[in-house]
This record gives structure tokens, C-alpha cells and sequence, in this order.
């Protein structure tokens, strides 16, 4: 994992002075859980028929007790599915064409609204490919929302030759600048094939809010959901892991609320 204090390394120094700019929820079983395709978990299916349970969070509807959870088929494809607890009266979210059967990078439930969650989903199961991120509504079971959160930022770029250079280890970066407002909830993601990406958000200032080396164990994510505590702009920035960190990316910022 790599640390760093930024102010140290000279990013905030350099962005200002040039004036210019849930991680992937893991289930807590003893076991590999399998469900089938309505949602029932069943350990003895074979691999055609099975999907394999990745995501798991309880919440609240109408005062009862609920599971939301995601499932993935051996192509990649998640299946999205709600119950009550211990896999009861199980069903999948077939409503929600916009999300169900996709390529899912990422789910975030959100801490200050019981039933809510925040989904990344991906263009194709390989990397980079575009992301879209969406609002999964389920405070009244029966009723599911979804919605799609608008993009503050898409950016397809380069770390090579000629960008910024952090004076401590050597690494290439880019900076690039959104807009954003106390309370807000963003979600940020950088993807590369050709290196391993470190994700940092600064504040106008240039004061570090939060930084991300991978989200999940490929080497070729990182991402960040927070609250963004003031109203003004906002600096991402794009680096690697490494001096030697060089390619291709694409960084996506999409308002989570």
C-alpha cells in the first residue's frame, strides 16, 4: 500500500502555485456462497447455473429487516437481488433493466441513508473501459428506484514524459479540477491496463481529503467515494505507484446524491 503525505511531496505546492489544474464490499462467510438465477443460495449447482455471491449489506423498509446483495456468473455479469434475512422469500431486481445483468465495479451503501447504494458499472468486463454510476433506491422494497448520478468529470489521458513529477519518489502525475459543494457525495475512480493506479483528492487548497492505491486486488483500479466538506473546487489526481507508472487511464468523478 502506498502512503503519502502530499504537502511533503510537493503536489499542493505545485497545484497551487501553478493555479492551474467503499471499496468492493467483500461477503463475511465461511464459505463461497452460490445462488441460483431467482436468488436462492444453493451450493451443489454447477458452474453454468451457479452465481457467485460478492456483496451482501442489511438495511431497512417499512420497518422490517431486509438483504440486499450481488451475485457474479462466470461471464462477469452480476445479478442483483433482495430478501428478507437468511436468504427469505429471495428475489432478483429484474425491474431494474438499467442495472441488473451488467458489469458491476463497484457497490457503496451509503451511511447516512439506510437503503440506499451507490453502483458502478462498467462499459465491458475489461479494463479501462467507461463507467456509469447509479442510485439504487430500495427504502420501500416493493418500489426499487434506480437513477443515474450525473458526471462531474470523464477524462481519457496519459501519464508519460513532460507531466508533473513528484520530487520524492520520481512518479508522474496529473491534475484535474471539479466543482462540488459542502455535503455532497462523490464517487471517484481511476482505471489503467498499463500501470497501477493511486487515486488523491485535495481541496482548493490543496489539503489531502482522501487517497486510494486499489479498491479491489487487480492492480488496475482505484477509487474513492466521500463527502465533500466545502462548497468550491476540487483536485484529483492521477498516479502511479511507482516511478516507473506509465499509460493510458481513464478518472471518472460522478455526484453520488
Amino acid at each position: 500500500m502506498k502512503v503519502r503525505s502530499l504537502f511533503s511531496f510537493g503536489i499542493g505546492l505545485a497545484i497551487l502555485g501553478t493555479g492551474s489544474l467503499l471499496s468492493l464490499a467483500k461477503p463475511a462467510f465461511a464459505q463461497e456462497v452460490f445462488v441460483d438465477n431467482r436468488c436462492r443460495p444453493n451450493q451443489s449447482l454447477d458452474q453454468f447455473d451457479s452465481f457467485s455471491l460478492f456483496y451482501k449489506a442489511e438495511f431497512i423498509s417499512n420497518g422490517q429487516n431486509y438483504w440486499f446483495y450481488a451475485a457474479r456468473y462466470q461471464d462477469g455479469a452480476a445479478l442483483l437481488c433482495v430478501s428478507k434475512p437468511n436468504f427469505s422469500q429471495a428475489k432478483p431486481l429484474n425491474e431494474l433493466e438499467s442495472i441488473q445483468s451488467q458489469f458491476i465495479q463497484e457497490i457503496v451503501k451509503d451511511p447516512s441513508n439506510n437503503g440506499i447504494f451507490v453502483i458502478t458499472i462498467a462499459e465491458g468486463n475489461n479494463f479501462p473501459v467507461p463507467k456509469t454510476v447509479y442510485k439504487l433506491d430500495l427504502t420501500s422494497s416493493n418500489t426499487p428506484v434506480v437513477e443515474r448520478l450525473p458526471a462531474l468529470l470523464q477524462k481519457q489521458g496519459i501519464l508519460e514524459p513532460g507531466d508533473s513529477v513528484l520530487p520524492r519518489d520520481g512518479s508522474l502525475f496529473d491534475v484535474y479540477t471539479f466543482e462540488g459543494y459542502a455535503g455532497q457525495s462523490v464517487t471517484i475512480t481511476l482505471q489503467s491496463l498499463d500501470f497501477d493506479p493511486y487515486l488523491i483528492l485535495l481541496d482548493k487548497d490543496g489539503n489531502q481529503i482522501a487517497d486510494n492505491d486499489d479498491f479491489n486486488e487487480s492492480n488496475q483500479s482505484s477509487g474513492l467515494t466521500v463527502t465533500l466538506p466545502n462548497s468550491g473546487s476540487y483536485f484529483a489526481v492521477v498516479n502511479g505507484y511507482d516511478r516507473n507508472s506509465r499509460g493510458e487511464y481513464i478518472l471518472s468523478v460522478n455526484a453520488s446524491e
